[in-house]
């Protein structure tokens, strides 16, 4: 069986700091290596490089979190919430109450 070689995908400058402006503005690493066609592992290597700050890990984050407080404000359920945006419940629940604990500290 013939092993298939990895292609290696080099970014230029300009692209290197179109990334690090999407991942500031809250785009996911995941959505990154896609839009760049590059693993995960290069998305975070390029951001290292960069001396770009990692947020902490969390599935739903800038507009998508804003989404879900903002469906939540109408009155939709948690498990509505979750369908809506692709996450678990517990995503959504856990990301609902830091944002609130957040704002009561």
């Amino acid at each position: 069986m013939k092993h298939l070689k990895q292609i290696q995908r080099r970014l230029p400058a300009e692209q290197i700091l179109e990334l690090v402006r999407q991942y500031e503005a809250g785009a996911p690493v995941f959505e990154l290596a896609e839009i760049f066609e590059i693993d995960q592992s290069t998305v975070h290597g390029h951001l290292n490089r960069q001396n770009v700050p990692r947020r902490p890990y969390r599935k739903l984050w800038g507009e998508r979190l804003d989404e879900a407080i903002r469906l939540q404000a109408t009155g939709m359920s948690i498990r509505g919430i979750a369908r809506e945006l692709g996450v678990n419940r517990g995503t959504v629940a856990a990301a609902l109450r830091n944002t609130a604990n957040s704002e009561t500290a």
